[in-house]
């Protein structure tokens, strides 16, 4: 990395701190970071995970450039185009000239540039559109096992066309793309959760082809989940948590849990073999509550996730007054706790709070206790209904489950 590219990078770390104004980022905890994905996801629909934005802003030690896409994201989040449009703001050193002379060499260099991009445009975009016919292109994919983790089996084939650019996006996120080699026909890739994916072969820079991606849970499954992401998570044995009438882990693991609540969440997932029901009608209710009564977690949070063979829904709870850092996402579109007042969505700690969820042709109703807290009309296609997942900040139960679809029951709890 040159110092041209060392002082840009570290001027968009500094600008993206002042602009949220949270103070340095060294004493951010992972909410923080993870209010900030959700903000960048929000304002240029790239996801960036919170272990990439750790790593940009030094949260956690990395030693490498980060990659282009994350470097884009950020500098678009920013208000610009990407980075490139972003670095050409940020001078190189370089020894006094007039005022004239400067004047004179970015005219110049901006012409220069405008014609370039202008040629590499016109030059990628003939090449792509008429060069790249899908229909020479394979791609197919291949779980090795079933269960989790699970390891999917690319297989690719572009020797029959112009490919010197070849990637494999491995889910719906556009900045979870690998570079492969155009004469192998192999790539690998590591799942550590279920859920439904969405992978893409292109060639160039252009989708040839997308193929569904589908790794069910075989029922329920628990996980803990470590927030820094330096660990791959923890799956639960089968005598490590309840789930017949009761999601609920051992007392062993909500001890473990208890040492370092504000450092893990904990997972309760189903994620269907063979999603049958359409996302637009469905029934849910349960009985939830936080479980870590340890005063070690001053914010806590769960988050009830229904996931669709398209796109998911996030409905989040907190303790009263965290409720600001509460994002509520339905597909789409995003309802961030600070310019909303999501104040109904709040629970007290340790206390059951009853939920249901109802969606009627695509109009979804929240209430708890008995009372509507949110309504609106869902804008998206999210497809099928493909699973449910739980996740707390620390420790929670589930109880008195209840999921259907125009009467027929899909997962319960008594």
């Amino acid at each position: 990395m040159n110092e041209f590219d060392n002082t840009a990078i570290e001027r968009l770390k500094s600008e993206l701190v002042d602009h949220l104004n949270w103070g340095e980022a060294a004493h951010w905890s992972t909410r923080n970071f993870e209010r900030l994905s959700e903000k960048i996801f929000e304002t240029t629909s790239i996801q960036l995970s919170v272990s990439t934005l750790k790593r940009f802003l030094g949260k956690v030690a990395y030693y490498n450039k980060p990659a282009p896409a994350t470097l884009d994201a950020i500098a678009a989040f920013l208000g610009y185009e990407g980075y490139m449009d972003y670095r050409w703001t940020v001078k190189k050193p370089e020894e006094p000239i007039s005022q004239i002379s400067k004047k004179k060499i970015f005219i110049y260099g901006l012409g220069v540039l405008v014609l370039m991009a202008t040629v590499a445009a016109v030059s990628f975009i003939n090449h792509g559109t008429q060069s790249i016919d899908p229909s020479k292109t394979s791609f197919s994919i291949k779980k090795v096992t079933t269960g989790l983790p699970n390891t999917v089996v690319f297989e690719y084939d572009v020797t029959k066309v112009d490919a010197n650019f070849v990637e494999i996006q491995q889910d719906w996120d556009s900045t979870k793309r690998h570079k492969v080699n155009p004469s192998n026909t192999i790539f690998t890739h590591y799942y550590e959760y279920p859920g439904y994916y969405n992978a893409k072969l292109l060639v160039n820079g252009f989708v040839v082809s997308e193929k569904d991606l589908f790794i069910p849970s075989d029922g329920w499954m628990s996980a803990i989940s470590y927030l820094n992401e330096t660990k791959p998570p923890r799956y639960l044995r089968k005598n490590e948590f309840e789930s017949d009438s009761v999601l609920r882990i051992s007392t062993d693991v909500h001890n473990d849990i208890l040492i370092h609540p504000d450092e893990v969440s904990l997972e309760f997932f189903n994620a269907f073999a063979n999603p049958e029901f359409e996302f637009e009608n469905f029934d849910f209710k349960a009985n939830v509550r936080f479980n870590t009564q340890s005063g070690k977690v001053p914010c806590e949070f769960r988050k009830l996730i229904f996931f669709g063979t398209k796109k998911f829904i996030r409905v989040p709870f907190s303790v009263p007054g965290c409720v600001s850092q509460n994002t509520l996402r339905l597909g789409s579109l995003v309802i961030d706790g600070e310019e909303n007042d999501l104040s109904d969505l709040s629970v007290e700690s340790g206390e059951w709070s009853n939920i249901r969820v109802i969606n009627v042709d695509n109009r979804l109703s929240i209430y708890l206790e008995d009372k509507m807290v949110f309504e609106t009309d869902l804008i998206d296609d999210f497809g099928k209904l493909a699973g449910i997942r739980f996740s707390f900040n620390g420790s929670g139960e589930v109880k008195d489950l209840h999921l259907s679809s125009k009467g027929n029951v899909l997962l319960s709890l008594k």
